[in-house]
Formats: C-alpha cells, sequence, structure tokens
C-alpha cells in the first residue's frame, strides 16, 4: 500500500478531471454562499434587512472582481485563511458592527463599513481558493486559469440572490449563524490539515525511493576509477564504502511518510479550545426556560428565537436609576420594534377619583401586572367598533403583541387572527397577555394566501354560509422595519380582502411615512380604488399641526368601508376604555387626530384618478416593485434612525 502511495499523489495532482473540478467549485460556491446567509442574519439585529443588503452584491462583486484580477495567495493558503476568518467571522462582524452603528449612526455606511472589514476578506479568499485550484505555482493571475475565473466571476452575481434559499434547501438555516460560520471554518481548516499529502506530495516520493538515489551517486565515481585493475578494486571499495555511508544519510535527510500530515493535523485539537474565544456575546437561539439579565445594562431578554421572519425578542427594560429608559417590555424583530407595554411602576389605570389609578387587569402567563401598550396606534385601530353597530367579528392581520386583539375579544367579539410568524404569536400569549381566541381561530400562514382561500370557501358556501362568515371589522397592521409588505397591499389583495368584509363593515390599514411621500400616495390611492370611502387618523399624543403633519415621519390609520353611507364614528364611553388611560386618551379625541387626505393626494382628490376612473398610482401585482419596494427605501432607512431614538443602543446589541 505504501508503494501506491506515490503513485496516487501524482495522479490526483496531474491533473484533475472536469467533474471533480466542478464537484470542488460548486461545494466552494455553496459554502460562500451559506456564510453570505449567515453573515446577513447575524447583523440583521442591528440594522435590519433592507440597509443590510443594500451594497452586499456590490460590496461581493468588487471583492469576485479583486480575487479574479490580482490573486496572489496560493490556494491552500487561502484556504487555510479563509478557515481562521470564517471562525472569527462572528466576533468580528459583531464588534465593527456595533461599534460603527454607535459612531457613525447612519444605516448605510455602517453596513457598509461593516461588508468591507469582514466580507471581502472572506470572498476574496473562498474565491482564490476557487480559482487558483488549477493554476500553475508560478501564476496566480486571470490568465493562469481564465475558464475558473470567468466562472467564478459570473457565480458572483448569484451569490447573494442564492444566500437565501440554498441554506434553506439544505435546511442550514435551523443553526445558529455562530455555528453555521465556526462549522464552516473548522471544516476549511480540517480540510486544509488531512490534505497535506496532496499539498506536498514531493517528501512522500523521496521517502519511498532512497535506494536508487544511492546508486545514483556511486556509479559515477565507478566510471571515473583509474586504468590499473588494482586502481579499479581500491575504487570499487570506495564504492561500497559510499554506498553503505550515503544509505544512512539518505535516509536521515527524508522525513518519514507521514511525519508533514501529523505535524499538520496538529493544529486540529486547538480548535475546541479557539472557537468558543471567538464567539460573540449574543444570546442562544432559542434562549431556554430562564431569562438572561445583562450583568452591566438594565436589560433583561426574556425569549429570543430564530423564525422565518427573522430573529424575534421579548426584552425588558430594568428600572436603574439614570439609564434613561422607562420600565417597558418590548417585542422586537430584526431591528424593528412590533410593540410593547409598560411594566412595573409605570402600570397604572383609570384615576378611581382619588388621586391614584386602579391596576390594570392584564397579566402575562406568569401573573406579572402589565400596563399601556407603548404605541398608541394599536389603540387608535380599535375604532374601527365605533364605525359598526354591535360588530361580531373581526379579522386581525398582523397581530404585532396583540393589543388590538386582546380588545376585541375582551368585547366580546369573535376574533380571527392571522400572523404569518408562530413565534410572535406565542410571545403575544406568553408575554403580552393576549387571551386565547379560541378553537379554529388562529392561522399561522401567510396572510395573502389565507384570504384567497377564506375569499373562494365563502363562494363555494363551506364556511357558515357567504354572508355569515364575512367580518364586520379587519385590522391590517402589516407594518414592520420601516415598510410594509407589498403583496399585502396591492389591488388584488384588497379586492379578495373586501369580498370576505360585509357591505357595511369597516378595514383598519395601519402605515406609517411621510404624507406627501409617493409611498403614502400610493397606498391612500391604491385603497380608494378599491372602497368607496376612507378617513385617515394619526396616533400622535398631542395635536400636530398642518406643517408638522407635512414634514414629520407620522404613523396613521386609515379606515375604509365598502359601504355607500358616510363613514363615521360613534363617541367612546367608559365602557370601551377597559380601564386604560391610554384608551380613554386617544379614543375619546378622535375627532381631533383626523388627517386631511388632501395632504397624501394633493387638494384634489379626482386628480389621483384618470378620466376612466383609473391611476397609474394604484399598486397592482406588476407594478408594486417600483411603487412600494423603491420608494420604501427611504422611508426604511429612516425608521432605523427613528428606532435608535426609541431605545438606546444597548438595547439593540442585545439579542
Amino acid at each position: 500500500m505504501e508503494t501506491l502511495r506515490p503513485l496516487a499523489l501524482k495522479a490526483f495532482t496531474k491533473g484533475r478531471p472536469l467533474v471533480q473540478n466542478a464537484i470542488l467549485s460548486n461545494l466552494l460556491t455553496t459554502s460562500l454562499s451559506i456564510a453570505i446567509f449567515a453573515y446577513t442574519r447575524l447583523l440583521e439585529p442591528l440594522y435590519g434587512s433592507l440597509p443590510n443588503t443594500l451594497y452586499l452584491r456590490t460590496v461581493v462583486l468588487m471583492a469576485s472582481t479583486l480575487a479574479i484580477t490580482a490573486p496572489r495567495i496560493k490556494m491552500w493558503t487561502a484556504l487555510l485563511a479563509s478557515g481562521f476568518w470564517l471562525c472569527a467571522c462572528p466576533l468580528v462582524a459583531y464588534w465593527v458592527g456595533v461599534l460603527s452603528a454607535r459612531k457613525l449612526a447612519d444605516p448605510v455606511w455602517a453596513p457598509l463599513l461593516v461588508h468591507c472589514v469582514v466580507l471581502v476578506p472572506l470572498v476574496y479568499l473562498v474565491e482564490c481558493t476557487r480559482i487558483l485550484k488549477d493554476a500553475p505555482l508560478r501564476r496566480y493571475n486571470v490568465a493562469a486559469s481564465p475558464f475558473p475565473a470567468a466562472m467564478a466571476f459570473a457565480g458572483s452575481f448569484g451569490l447573494v440572490k442564492n444566500a437565501g434559499w440554498v441554506p434553506r434547501l439544505l435546511r442550514v438555516d435551523y443553526f445558529q449563524d455562530i455555528h453555521i460560520l465556526q462549522g464552516l471554518g473548522a471544516a476549511a481548516i480540517v480540510v486544509w490539515a488531512l490534505c497535506e499529502p496532496i499539498r506536498n506530495p514531493a517528501p512522500f516520493e523521496t521517502a519511498e525511493e532512497p535506494k536508487g538515489d544511492a546508486e545514483i551517486k556511486t556509479e559515477p565515481e565507478v566510471k571515473d576509477s583509474g586504468k590499473g585493475k588494482g586502481n579499479g578494486k581500491e575504487k570499487g571499495k570506495k564504492s561500497k564504502e559510499t554506498t553503505t555511508e550515503s544509505k544512512p544519510k539518505d535516509t536521515e535527510d527524508v522525513p518519514p511518510p507521514m511525519s508533514k500530515y501529523t505535524q499538520a493535523s496538529r493544529i486540529l485539537p486547538i480548535l475546541p479550545m479557539l472557537l468558543p474565544l471567538l464567539r460573540p456575546p449574543i444570546l442562544p437561539h432559542p434562549l431556554g426556560p430562564e431569562p438572561f439579565t445583562h450583568p452591566f445594562h438594565p436589560v433583561r431578554i426574556l425569549s429570543s428565537v430564530q423564525s422565518n421572519t427573522g430573529l424575534i425578542v421579548v426584552g425588558e427594560a430594568l428600572p436603574v436609576q439614570g439609564s434613561g429608559v422607562s420600565e417597558v417590555r418590548y417585542l422586537r424583530a430584526g431591528h424593528s420594534i412590533l410593540g410593547g407595554v409598560w411594566v412595573g411602576s409605570k402600570v397604572i389605570g383609570l384615576d378611581d377619583g382619588e388621586g391614584e389609578g386602579e391596576v390594570v387587569s392584564v397579566v402575562d402567563e406568569e401573573g406579572t401586572p402589565l400596563g399601556d401598550s407603548i404605541y398608541s396606534a394599536f389603540v387608535l385601530q380599535e375604532a374601527t367598533r365605533f364605525a359598526v353597530p354591535k360588530p361580531e367579528n373581526a379579522l386581525i392581520i398582523g397581530l404585532g403583541t396583540g393589543i388590538a386583539a386582546s380588545s376585541f375579544i375582551k368585547q366580546n367579539i369573535s376574533t380571527t387572527v392571522v400572523e404569518i410568524d408562530p413565534a410572535v404569536y406565542e410571545a403575544a400569549r406568553k408575554y403580552f397577555g393576549m387571551p386565547d381566541p379560541g378553537t379554529g381561530k388562529v392561522f399561522l400562514e401567510d396572510a395573502k394566501g389565507w384570504v384567497t382561500k377564506y375569499h373562494r370557501s365563502l363562494e363555494l358556501g363551506g364556511i357558515h354560509g357567504e354572508e355569515e362568515g364575512k367580518f364586520d371589522i379587519v385590522v391590517h397592521d402589516c407594518f414592520s422595519g420601516g415598510g410594509v409588505p407589498s403583496a399585502l397591499f396591492t389591488r388584488e389583495f384588497w379586492k379578495d380582502l373586501k369580498e370576505v368584509v360585509r357591505p357595511d363593515g369597516v378595514v383598519a390599514v395601519n402605515f406609517a411615512g411621510k404624507l406627501g411621500s409617493e409611498t403614502s400616495r400610493a397606498v391612500l390611492v391604491t385603497l380608494l380604488d378599491t372602497f368607496r370611502e376612507c378617513r385617515a387618523f394619526h396616533d400622535s399624543f398631542e395635536e400636530l399641526s398642518e406643517e408638522t403633519m407635512r414634514e414629520e415621519f407620522l404613523n396613521m390609520v386609515f379606515f375604509c368601508t365598502p359601504s355607500a353611507k358616510p363613514l363615521t364614528f360613534r363617541p367612546a364611553t367608559t365602557s370601551d376604555y377597559l380601564n386604560s388611560p391610554l384608551r380613554q386618551h386617544v379614543l375619546s379625541s378622535l375627532p381631533s387626530r383626523e388627517v386631511d387626505l388632501s395632504y397624501i393626494i394633493g387638494d384634489d382628490s379626482s386628480s389621483a384618478f384618470g378620466t376612466d376612473g383609473t391611476s397609474e398610482c394604484v399598486v397592482t401585482e406588476k407594478n408594486k416593485k417600483v411603487l412600494l419596494e423603491k420608494g420604501q427605501e427611504n422611508s426604511t432607512l429612516e425608521h432605523w434612525k427613528v428606532m435608535r431614538r426609541v431605545l438606546p443602543d444597548m438595547f439593540w446589541e442585545i439579542y
């Protein structure tokens, strides 16, 4: 077997088959795609989805171009370096991300800096490994291996795009990002260590033929000996002596066949001790049964789960004097607050007449008292009850912390919940006191598909008959991360939703942005294209002037109805407040919160539509990317800055 080793090594190193090259190239591309996926998901809680990926493809192309035009690192050196860099990638990415977000405070330049520091070296090293696997040792440039270089450049276009579905296809997304990156790095180091016979085959070839080398040294001495026989015998003896002496000398110079292999593999036992030192202070996902309390900051994390819409975190601001943050429990998805409630000393009820408020009768699963919502928009959505006389059933699309759903259930309204993320629903039930909607009332799936299926079922009479299965009120709250899912704001979706609402029903649509923006205009025009009438109300705690409304990033709720009757709201009563000071303040001041629709679509509302009643501003499945997704970039970047003002940096850095 030992005599076959040199032949096997020569066969491996003297030209690999095309199939083998293709396998190696695809393996490296897949590994890099998975690494980019884990890297971007690691940074999403710090920056959000859009800022994190805004220039990601540009950076990947830049690094790939650098590797193609000037690969100055040998293949095996690049493989080893990429392995160590992958192991350190989580730690470096986290701290560079934290510091850049603090110092730059910019959702564009901060993630771009992290990409340049972390991602450029990673892509460069992996692409060097991929391109130079067939290149001659003396020519490390694009001319050395033009076909792999061209394939690498073409493949880099799909790295970012495929960074999402490749890990999901391989079921790698189940693992935590730190484990994915360090696992890939450890695998690269192990491959480098185990491939020592391939990387350096010369010692193994020499070690098998020491005898032949000795004979080559001694034969010239015999041929060059003198003419006499005596001299021949004498020099023949010398030749034997030389042969005898040369064997041990050559044997000592040549290392044993596996000595370098053993030396290279000595790095493997270091990995288990090295990897824990390179892990960032990121919590395990899922967190576990016990909450995590930060030793230095007034932050407690109750839950942290990687789910299908991102990292879902439930945290609390602890009562520490001078922290600048009140006692609050919040629910976040990535870099966006989905909602929150006051806790501790901030839990108060309506004034009982003696100057002290009663405790609000809302508790979480463990019996901890919970106060009002930190956002008024969720309470404002409850005004749908004031526009429909005696509503019997409600539909919630997008749950959040369940403020509106809890109110409807307590008002004895049969409530159906459609929420795409199971972790959000579990958090609302466990940590924010949302009651159980009942059997068959919760659907954890995409709202677009659910509404379409429900509409078809109503047409077939499969759900309590067509009219009985329709809803009196609908709350549509899908705003998150500074933007909205465009598929849930198209004309096609609103028409389907309209068919599951009763003729005199009301739909509440939550939206945030600047009134004069093209996105706000497109959303409202699309609603007016579907429903007969719409009205808008803002959730600010105080009254706003027209100038302030036009300039500020405003959170508002559109109320729309398919009815031909005017959309009116009855006055709020004490029973509507549910012992909540916030509900009393918001619902009793509803008339003063109305936003003039002309601020959004212009002074002449008819100008938003053409002579045939249509408009180019109406969002459809065909133009949603142009009207909504592209237009939301500025509002999403602005939302990142707003979130950093809502909670201090430390709350975003602990997850």
